[in-house]
């Protein structure tokens, strides 16, 4: 499937930008202009990961990318210090998103990345109201998270994350997957690696 995946143009979506504004705190975040990670992303688009398709159409896929400009948004439980006191809430990201259950550590500042995914739909496979380029180019490519953690074991998609969108949570971008034995292996790789690490923001 891979050889058919051209990268033409990335954007990024208003959801990615507000999400991981550097000056926010609250999740990963690239310490540059968006211009500058669409340019790195484009250097680095062809180690990306297995290409996944979505229900809704399109593909997403995953492109690591070097970490040097990066705060993580996460780290591993072995970084955790004593006494650090754990927050949680319930929210949705945006209107009509499910409420979702979140967990995090709060520090002066976020720490270097050692590590970075980025994440990337195809423009044609969201919502025409995300879009940032033109949806009828397959070759567009949009920016919709960007995941930076200090773990060293293999990132995988959060468990929260992949649980949202697989199981028909509202505002979740659900997979096709090849069978129910592969759609379980992707879960217990995504929970090996989450229940390793905690969301960490910084304090306000």
């Amino acid at each position: 499937m891979s050889e058919d995946i051209i990268c033409g143009t990335i954007g990024t979506t208003d959801f990615a930008k507000g999400r991981h504004d550097p000056e926010l705190g609250c999740h990963s975040s690239f310490n540059g202009t968006w211009e500058e990670l669409q340019a790195l992303v484009t250097e680095n688009f062809d180690k990306h990961r297995p290409v996944q398709r979505m229900t809704s159409g399109g593909f997403a896929l995953e492109v690591p990318v070097p970490a040097e400009k990066f705060s993580a948004g996460e780290i591993h439980l072995s970084e955790m210090k004593d006494g650090e006191q754990v927050y949680a809430e319930i929210k949705g990201r945006f209107e009509g998103d499910q409420l979702r259950k979140s967990i995090w550590i709060e520090r002066e500042e976020q720490p270097q990345a050692k590590q970075v995914i980025i994440a990337l739909y195809q423009s044609c496979g969201l919502p025409p109201a995300m879009c940032s380029l033109n949806p009828d180019d397959p070759e567009n490519w949009e920016i919709v998270s960007v995941n930076a953690s200090t773990s060293e074991e293999p990132m995988e998609m959060a468990y929260d994350v992949m649980s949202h969108n697989d199981f028909g949570s509202k505002g979740g971008s659900p997979r096709v997957y090849d069978s129910w034995e592969h759609h379980l292996e992707v879960l217990a790789n995504s929970f090996r690696y989450s229940r390793n690490t905690v969301a960490v923001r910084t304090k306000s």
